[in-house]
């Protein structure tokens, strides 16, 4: 039987050719062997045009038996760029995040429409340790996203809203519902398809206090996604709330928290261990466990891996991780 083709989209530009190597190169070399040939790599790029030829080239040379598809936002998808260009909160944006090519998660089914299936789609701060093709297996097929639990509640996504324990599902819903109704009649075109969204918006029963999920390792139905028109539109217009009220902390992974909400379907954290890429000392032996037993490790955080490149001393609690991503340079 001829295996299925998994496939796996990335998102960068020039900056980030070397990850992108080193990751695919842990991905195919923890896959079964029968199976890694097979494995599809979709490039959701935004780099320099110029460049692209010899990049493939190189592509080609260190991955001789797998297929890789490339896709130039800026030159093939102009109008998405410019939504990105302008949606995208550059001033209170992590340091650590600069460009707002991070929201072209929201239409990854436009970009490669060809695709009819689930993506996994993998940040480039990461490694993969485990089978993807086993990720793929525990994925339930009615799902539209699956990812994992990042460990803090949903309230945590919403920038102006501070996490305290004594604070109620009612307390952190009701300072949502402020904050969205001022930023819209503040600074939102009062349209039609607008008024309908924001009452779909204020009259959901959102649990802050529910799971949030980190959104640099997650499985998409693009199929799935194509079809749900509805779903789009509130991805649009909760960017626009974003961009002009600052409503969330993060310009991609909190929209997608809050545009998915009760819709995702969680799976063993294993497959996206955070915190690798800054010093929690709180739970430093509970870091050293999941190293351990984590099927994928982010290096989400500030401190990336590749900024440890024999330009000094690596600090201890960052060492081990740093190892592995040596392990696959390539």
């Amino acid at each position: 039987m001829k295996p299925k083709n998994n496939k796996i989209v990335y998102i960068f530009d020039e900056s980030f050719h070397s990850q992108f190597f080193t990751v695919t190169n842990s991905i195919l070399k923890n896959e079964q062997p029968e199976l890694a040939d097979s494995i599809e790599f979709y490039i959701t790029y935004f780099g320099q045009h110029e460049g692209i030829i010899n990049f493939l080239k190189d592509v080609k040379l260190k991955f001789p038996k797998n297929k890789f598809y490339l896709k130039h936002v800026p030159s093939e998808f102009p109008d998405l760029w410019e939504k990105y260009e302008n949606f995208y909160d550059y001033e209170k944006s992590a340091n650590h995040i600069p460009t707002s090519s991070v929201l072209c998660r929201f239409d990854l089914d436009i970009i490669w429409s060809s695709i009819n299936d689930k993506i996994l789609y993998l940040d480039l701060d990461l490694i993969v340790k485990g089978s993807v093709s086993q990720l793929f297996s525990l994925i339930n097929s009615n799902a539209i996203i699956s990812a994992c639990p990042s460990q803090q509640i949903l309230a945590s996504e919403i920038r102006n809203i501070s996490v305290d324990k004594e604070k109620t599902e009612d307390f952190y819903l009701n300072d949502f519902r402020r904050n969205v109704e001022y930023i819209y009649y503040r600074y939102i075109p009062k349209t039609s398809s607008n008024e309908n969204l924001v009452k779909e918006i204020l009259e959901k029963e959102y649990n802050f206090c529910s799971m949030a999920f980190n959104a640099g390792v997650f499985v998409l139905d693009l199929e799935k996604l194509k079809e749900n028109t509805k779903l789009k539109d509130r991805i649009n217009f909760l960017m626009q709330l974003n961009k002009n009220g600052s409503l969330f902390r993060h310009n991609d992974q909190s929209i997608l928290n809050v545009a998915f909400y009760d819709q995702v379907n969680f799976i063993d954290p294993r497959w996206n261990s955070l915190d690798y890429g800054w010093e929690n000392r709180k739970s430093f032996h509970e870091s050293k466990l999941k190293f351990s037993e984590g099927e994928i490790i982010h290096y989400n955080g500030p401190q990336k891996p590749w900024l440890f490149n024999g330009s000094g001393p690596v600090p201890n609690y960052f060492l081990e991780s740093t190892e592995l991503w040596r392990k696959y340079k390539i």
